[in-house]
């Protein structure tokens, strides 16, 4: 239960994070570094947000 749990909050935060990599959104939850990461050189990978891979394998893991 536990586990599925922070599942669900690993991909609610790569979910917001990837949202925020599309939007382009100056808006961070916690402190003011979000779109520092987000816009760095290890924010994308060929183009696309590396908090979408998460989303991704984060789903799969959990519900598959």
């Amino acid at each position: 239960m536990i586990s599925l749990i922070l599942g669900f909050i690993a991909i609610l935060n790569a979910t917001y994070l990837t949202l925020l990599s599309v939007f382009k959104s100056d808006t961070c939850i916690a402190g003011r570094s979000c779109i520092d990461v987000i816009s760095s050189k290890y924010g994308q990978i060929l183009g696309i947000p590396t908090a979408y891979f998460g989303v991704v394998i984060y789903f799969f893991g959990k519900f598959y």
